[in-house]
């Protein structure tokens, strides 16, 4: 082998050298064939998924004429090849989405380092892959091994062929599908379009203040009747409060065989919402949608409207918002705000939201309703029942046991549920102490709690784990929601809680959350629809819609659902508006 015209010595016989190219090439088409079998692709697809990239590949590393400059030229092929492999673990499937790419900015250390913390296997896995071709790389480099004459041709021959044959095939595909596209079904190139979507949509995150600056909601209050021994107005006190993970087939409120929320079932004034699908199963989309008057079906809008918050200020109430969840960079924290008092319960810069349990939010709420005599509206945004479970309940909740697990597999399932229910059972306590705050300040009162997004807990065999995956499930979808009414207010408005009750168990969303909060607080606004308040007599069922990855709103049922999803949904008498669900291949 000859280099710059003259010898050097080979470290590796050539064919030890081709197999080394190969490998590398098999490392980075690794996540297409792993998809080719967990998506619903065609034969076509599939082909093209190898054969397209393939060809690149090839004739990438043919370009860079050394064997380890196109093995290190591979490196981000790698990079995304290994973390499509983690998302595979964790979900079974699916590409990378683009909620993955906007939760590596939004999510927290501590929160990644519980996450990782119990997927060494997987971890372990990608560094036998993609660490010898690294290394070995490296080391080709500085030993300066060109291709032989006969690798050259090789890489060319193979190359322009994998890469022709990979175009016949996405034209097949076209062909019978007319929703296919090279952009969303061929890996990597849905992969790097996500990342495109992804930080479109932070850019708009990104000039939140400027797009919204002269935003009003001009709303509309209708009063309260004068008391007739004091001659003035009741106070007023509203409170939203934002569930994290929280999902309705583990709520002893909507019919699980356990017992998790005693207080809620024995309170008279709570009136559950038993129907409630979330429009999202990521954080930093389902909890802006329940923030504001936006929802799947005019998502765009969340970037041009302000909050909740601002509208309550706007009609008059003094506005706090009191989070237990740390500062993630998304849109809830553009919303925070606009509060008149913003209290984080651990400060800005520091990253332990294990360390404090929801109760402390209590201590807060209580100094708001004690600080001032106007009428207040308060945020709770709680961290519930976010993994690592054992870190959001206090021992002394933990109702049910054994709730220790030293790994997530479907060997420590039962510990994992344990945990998992271990954290309602405290949400429960935690939120009865604050309706009997909210009772006790003699106020007119009355509080709704929805969850951004339900849980995986490894239900089925499918074995799916957490949330936010591409594809959703049932027990993803369907959210914990309520609200609840003082005495006093039951008392003033009897009618809002007869069609709460009434309209309880009819189909809804997470955009219906605020449309709802306001209409319980008497407040109009020509950016509420009445027809979407679950306390409203013209209250109508519409068809439930989702925000897909590419922020487009689709039916809840063409989210990825399967026959064990549909099974439970039969099961706990729930519909999916008449739709049936699609087994589309691609």
């Amino acid at each position: 082998m000859k280099f710059r015209g003259k010898h050097i010595l080979c470290p590796t016989p050539d064919s030890c050298r081709s197999f080394l190219l190969w490998w590398t090439l098999f490392t980075v088409l690794l996540p297409a064939i792993i998809l080719g079998f967990t998506e619903p692709y065609s034969l076509t697809t599939v082909l093209a998924s190898l054969l397209l990239p393939g060809g690149v590949y090839l004739l990438l590393m043919r370009l860079c004429r050394r064997p380890g400059i196109g093995m290190l030229a591979l490196f981000p092929f790698m990079f995304f090849a290994a973390f499509q492999i983690v998302i595979i673990n964790l979900f079974n499937g699916s590409v990378i989405a683009t909620d993955m790419f906007t939760n590596l900015f939004t999510t927290t250390p501590s929160e990644a380092g519980e996450l990782l913390g119990n997927m060494i296997p997987a971890l372990i896995l990608i560094c036998a892959l993609y660490l010898p071709p690294i290394i070995i790389g490296i080391y080709l480099v500085r030993e300066k091994v060109e291709y032989t004459a006969r690798q050259n041709v090789s890489l060319l021959r193979w190359g322009i062929g994998s890469l022709l044959c990979g175009l016949v095939c996405v034209g097949i595909s076209e062909v019978r599908n007319s929703k296919f596209s090279i952009k969303e079904h061929i890996y990597p190139v849905n992969v790097f379009y996500n990342i495109y979507v992804s930080c479109h949509y932070w850019n708009l995150s990104e000039n939140f203040l400027e797009s919204t600056a002269g935003f009003r909601y001009n709303p509309v209050r209708s009063a309260l009747p004068v008391d007739s021994l004091t001659g003035q107005k009741p106070r007023e006190i509203y409170v939203l409060v934002v569930g994290e993970a929280s999902r309705a087939a583990s709520w002893g409120l909507f019919g699980y065989e356990r017992n998790t929320t005693p207080n809620l079932l024995a309170n008279k004034g709570v009136v559950p919402f038993g129907n409630v699908f979330t429009q999202s199963n990521a954080t930093h989309k389902s909890v802006p949608i329940i923030l504001s008057s936006c929802s799947a079906e005019n998502y765009d809008s969340l970037y041009v409207r302000k909050g909740v918050v601002t509208l309550f200020k706007e009609a008059g109430f003094r506005t706090a918002f009191i989070s237990n969840e740390p500062l993630n960079h998304s849109l809830i924290d553009y919303f925070a705000d606009e509060a008149d008092t913003l209290i984080r319960l651990e400060p800005v810069g520091t990253d332990k939201p294990d360390s404090t349990p929801d109760g402390k939010l209590l201590e807060y709420v209580e100094q708001q309703i004690n600080s001032t005599n106007e009428d207040l509206f308060i945020v709770l945004h709680t961290y519930g029942s976010h993994f690592d479970y054992r870190k959001r309940y206090p021992k002394k909740y933990a109702r049910f046991k054994p709730d220790e697990y030293t790994s997530t597999s479907i060997r420590t399932r039962q510990e994992l549920v344990n945990a998992y229910d271990n954290t309602i059972y405290y949400t429960d306590y935690v939120l009865d102490r604050l309706m009997r705050l909210l009772e006790k300040s003699g106020a007119c009162s009355a509080l709704m709690y929805c969850a951004d997004h339900g849980e995986d807990l490894m239900d089925d065999k499918r074995e799916r784990f957490l949330h936010a995956s591409p594809t959703t499930t049932y027990y993803q979808l369907h959210v914990a929601s309520f609200a609840w009414f003082s005495n006093l207010y039951q008392s003033l408005k009897p009618q809002i809680i007869e069609t709460a009750k009434a309209n309880g168990g009819k189909p809804a969303t997470s955009a219906n959350v605020f449309p709802t909060i306001t209409d319980i607080a008497g407040l109009s606004t020509p950016y509420v629809n009445k027809q979407e308040s679950l306390v409203n007599p013209s209250f109508k069922v519409m068809p439930r819609q989702y925000v897909n990855d590419h922020c487009n709103p689709i039916p809840v049922a063409y989210t990825g659902l399967t026959r064990y999803d549909v099974e439970q949904f039969e099961k706990r008498g729930l519909t999916l508006d008449g739709l049936s669900i699609e087994l589309k291949s691609y």
